[in-house]
């Protein structure tokens, strides 16, 4: 009986672990994301290949912009 306890409270403290973990990841990527801006999102990718269908050479411009220069009501 004491060993059912023993692997239950183990894999408890492993799946906390595990959750944990994953949490510190997103964390991290949360972080990197506010210092880092991407290169492209995949809304312009998807831009991107609809304007290369009538012209191969399309290329995006774009320039990244303080959140407080957004509109409240995109942000909504």
């Amino acid at each position: 009986m004491k060993a059912i306890g023993r692997w239950t409270g183990g894999a408890l403290l492993l799946l906390l672990a595990a959750f944990v973990l994953y949490e510190c990841w997103i964390f991290a990527h949360v972080l990197w994301w506010t210092r880092n801006d991407p290169d492209m999102t995949r809304f312009m990718s998807a831009q991107l290949s609809v304007l290369r269908e009538t012209d191969p050479d399309a290329r995006l411009k774009h320039q990244w912009v303080p959140y407080t220069k957004i509109s409240r009501h995109l942000k909504q």
